[in-house]
């Protein structure tokens, strides 16, 4: 079984910096969101030195605090697999307003996304015909 097959949502790669932060164990690690789905999301540790490396557990509950529309929205999740600079989630919050406010988030990257690839593909063939 590959890992696309065991997601149980499909995942959107963010292209754009999304900045979130981790708030667990009485401290707040910045972080980068690389990919994110309405089940949880990847994020890179923001390299802090002064902040030591995290080191988090398997099905540690930590929340993720993220921007959508000018407010800053709260998701409580679970630790699924980290490393010395990434940590993927599971989101186990399943409060009505957060699954909302994921999936606006979601939209709107999506959005961005298909932005880019059109602006992408328009130099594209613009510097071919050039």
């Amino acid at each position: 079984m590959t890992n696309s097959e065991r997601r149980r949502s499909a995942r959107v790669p963010v292209f754009h910096e999304e900045a979130a932060v981790i708030q667990s164990r009485g401290l707040e690690l910045p972080v980068k969101i690389v990919d994110l789905s309405s089940s949880g999301a990847l994020l890179t540790v923001v390299d802090m030195p002064a902040l030591g490396r995290p080191d988090f557990a398997v099905r540690e509950q930590l929340e993720l605090s993220m921007e959508s529309h000018g407010t800053v929205f709260h998701v409580l999740s679970r630790v699924v697999r980290s490393g010395p600079l990434f940590i993927a989630v599971e989101f186990i919050d399943e409060r009505a307003g957060v699954q909302r406010k994921l999936n606006e988030k979601l939209n709107l990257i999506q959005v961005r996304t298909a932005r880019a690839n059109q602006h992408r593909n328009l130099q594209y063939r613009l510097d071919v015909i050039v």
